[in-house]
């Protein structure tokens, strides 16, 4: 009970308080101040939680005697940051429990993520978009490690995807090690690089068309094979109309993604989400 009452009366605190309840007044508006420490400071912070991934770099920046430089907020909640691609989210009050994690480069967008948190620490991927030009890069294996990778951090209880239709989603899921809940629709599917994907039917007795319209199909530039016709024998076994979910007992080999602890839990603590983000600080206590 106690950790509950110490969790409501942080949460029910603005952005300024909060951060100096957890011990680390100001840092909401300092710079990248992870990018002051060691290459091997920064692994060690990966897998830490939350809270004691912020209260580690508050003490570092106690430790620097102000040599951080105090700045404005940022106009979006950069967070993090993997390889030459800064990390950010932003809120999506239209969904209970909403938001998007988008990743940028030079300031222009390469590639998000649509997501929800449902309470009690149910982390459900909604959606993801990689950028046209950027396609074909590996790009949608990083925007999954960087969700797999936030959801580690905030402490989920289990991650999940909502119902995915689109095959090429669908691959990147179970490439990533996503498992479908429903296995009774499977297609057959071959990326053609700077092309269509093309899909057949796993059981020729089915109609793909019942379920790809050929609006769908322009716009996620799908091409259905004539019926009849054989699979490439490249094409993957992709299953669509599921849920996917991640197994607890499977270990995730995060991306090497650099949070900024502050500017994430000014984040959390400050949007409309932060009912939901309960759990995470529990465990902490």
């Amino acid at each position: 009970m106690e950790a509950a009452a110490a969790t409501a009366v942080l949460l029910s605190r603005g952005t300024d308080e909060a951060l100096r309840e957890a011990g680390g007044e100001g840092l909401a508006v300092r710079g990248r101040l992870e990018a002051a420490l060691g290459t091997d400071e920064r692994r060690a912070l990966r897998p830490l939680p939350l809270l004691a991934h912020f209260r580690r770099v508050a003490n570092f920046a106690v430790r620097l005697d102000g040599a951080a430089p105090l700045r404005p907020p940022p106009a979006r909640s950069l967070v993090g940051e993997i390889g030459d691609l800064d990390v950010a989210l932003a809120r999506d009050r239209s969904v209970p429990g909403g938001f998007s994690i988008l990743l940028t480069k030079a300031n222009k967008k390469r590639g998000y993520v649509l997501a929800r948190i449902d309470d009690p620490g149910r982390f459900v991927l909604r959606g993801a978009f990689v950028a046209e030009d950027a396609r074909g890069r590996g790009l949608a294996k990083v925007l999954l490690g960087v969700f797999l990778a936030l959801a580690r951090k905030l402490g989920a209880r289990a991650i999940d995807s909502a119902v995915v239709d689109k095959p090429v989603l669908a691959l990147a899921l179970a490439s990533a090690g996503f498992v479908p809940r429903d296995t009774r629709w499977a297609i057959r599917l071959i990326n053609k690089p700077g092309g269509a994907s093309i899909i057949w039917p796993d059981d020729p007795a089915r109609e793909l068309t019942s379920i790809y319209s050929h609006k769908l199909c322009k716009t996620q530039r799908i091409r259905i094979a004539p019926r009849g016709t054989t699979p490439d024998p490249a094409a993957r076994l992709v299953h669509v109309k599921t849920a996917f979910f991640w197994p607890e007992d499977r270990h995730h080999i995060s991306p090497d993604v650099d949070f900024f602890a502050a500017r994430l839990l000014a984040f959390v603590v400050s949007a409309p989400i932060a009912p939901f983000f309960f759990f995470f600080f529990l465990d902490e206590q």
